[in-house]
């Protein structure tokens, strides 16, 4: 049973939807909401084997190919920036290197970190996701470590440059770009309110 809470929880239910499943397979056993959520924290104990979480997080990553680039705090050694990419992407983003995408969200992980979402669009208008990057904050720096470290990639895998780079209104984000893909066309992503 405690093998079946966990692969539940790593399929993503929450405590509550786990507890409906395990009653109704197991109706004689006693469990309440809390038991699973203290039975999900044993199984991520048990995963992480002594790890930190962000210890684990960039082993998963290597291990997947996914060849993450970070930077630590040298004082405290906690997770500055961190940029990764799908092997596959790397592959797509190849065949269709024309337009890249570029938006950040804010405030949508635990940590507060905001998160650049870096995408490419494919030759039938399907936008494809090439990577993605938590920066310890919304300045010219943290961006130029990203498009760094995007450029990067570019080099070692010999994706040509793009044609046309869509962002937002953000300006650190702007003034890192027009130094680092001075030849590319920047545009503004539209952005408008539906009335009702």
């Amino acid at each position: 049973m405690i093998a079946q809470i966990g692969s539940l929880g790593a399929a993503g239910l929450a405590p509550a939807q786990i507890l409906t499943v395990v009653r109704q397979q197991f109706p004689l056993v006693i469990l309440v909401q809390k038991d699973v959520s203290n039975i999900l924290q044993k199984v991520r104990i048990q995963k992480l084997g002594g790890r930190t979480p962000i210890q684990w997080l960039l082993e998963e990553l290597e291990s997947k190919g996914f060849s993450p680039a970070y930077t630590t705090n040298p004082d405290t050694n906690a997770l500055l920036q961190l940029f990764f990419i799908h092997p596959r992407a790397v592959e797509l983003w190849k065949q269709h290197p024309d337009v890249l995408l570029l938006d950040c969200t804010y405030k949508t992980n635990r940590f507060n970190m905001p998160l650049l979402n870096i995408c490419a669009i494919s030759g039938n208008n399907r936008v494809v996701q090439v990577g993605l990057a938590f920066l310890s904050g919304e300045k010219q720096g943290d961006y130029t470590w990203a498009i760094q470290q995007l450029r990067t990639i570019m080099v070692v895998h010999n994706i040509e440059e793009p044609v046309s780079i869509v962002t937002d209104r953000e300006l650190a984000l702007i003034n890192c770009l027009e130094s680092l893909f001075p030849q590319a066309i920047h545009l503004l992503a539209c952005e408008y309110e539906r009335t009702s």
